[in-house]
């Protein structure tokens, strides 16, 4: 539960530098609590992988010079970035053995899952594009759009760098954990598919450098 209340600080410390908690914005926090709490119970390791991309999308932007208001859009995008798995069977999502192409296809929803069940809220057009363009790739190899270039908002990139780096250093039922110099060092090496320049400030506020 402690990193339960570290999320709820993060969202309460993003709602306080975004708005005053009027009725409408109150109704938006406890939405997004709830929310926070459905992926804590129902896959551990997916809650906390959103804080931490949270964090380090925020670690990434505050080097890039954000305001405080544009932390706070980044900060719920990215804490919100997996919250359709909760709409993929739990089976899929802990399958230790190679997916279905079936089941891989139906995982690969939780972009535009999640995208249709924030819509309703009151979140800022800048929040809903991470949610549904994480998994989006530079040269148009990602999903579910295939975007390429420019075509993928700014903060979906930032969220997509952190995503790769928590993602890959943490063990999952189908892979061991990478280190996180290997991982940077794949992030160099696919140029095409991931923005450098993210991918630098990413080595100077982690204080990592890829192998050489």
């Amino acid at each position: 539960r402690q990193f339960y209340l570290l999320s709820v600080r993060l969202l309460y410390h993003l709602f306080r530098i975004q708005f005053t908690l009027t009725l409408g914005s109150q109704v938006v926090f406890m939405t997004t609590c709830i929310y926070v709490n459905a992926l804590c119970n129902y896959v551990g390791w997916i809650y906390t992988h959103s804080i931490n991309v949270a964090i380090i999308s925020i670690m990434i932007a505050a080097e890039m010079g954000y305001s405080e208001e544009e932390l706070s859009y980044l900060g719920f995008g990215a804490l919100l970035h997996d919250i359709g798995k909760l709409l993929v069977p739990k089976s899929i999502i802990l399958r230790s053995e190679n997916l279905t192409d079936a089941e891989m296809s139906l995982l690969r929803q939780h972009c535009e899952l999640g995208l249709s069940s924030l819509e309703s809220m009151s979140l800022s057009r800048e929040c809903l594009d991470i949610v549904a363009q994480h998994h989006e790739k530079l040269d148009g190899s990602g999903y579910p759009k295939g975007l390429k270039g420019d075509e993928i908002c700014q903060n979906a990139k930032i969220a997509m760098v952190a995503n790769v780096i928590d993602e890959n250093s943490s063990s999952r039922p189908y892979r061991q954990a990478l280190p996180i110099d290997v991982i940077v060092w794949n992030l160099r090496t696919e140029k095409e598919k991931y923005p450098q320049e993210l991918v630098a400030i990413l080595e100077k506020v982690v204080g990592f450098r890829h192998a050489s």
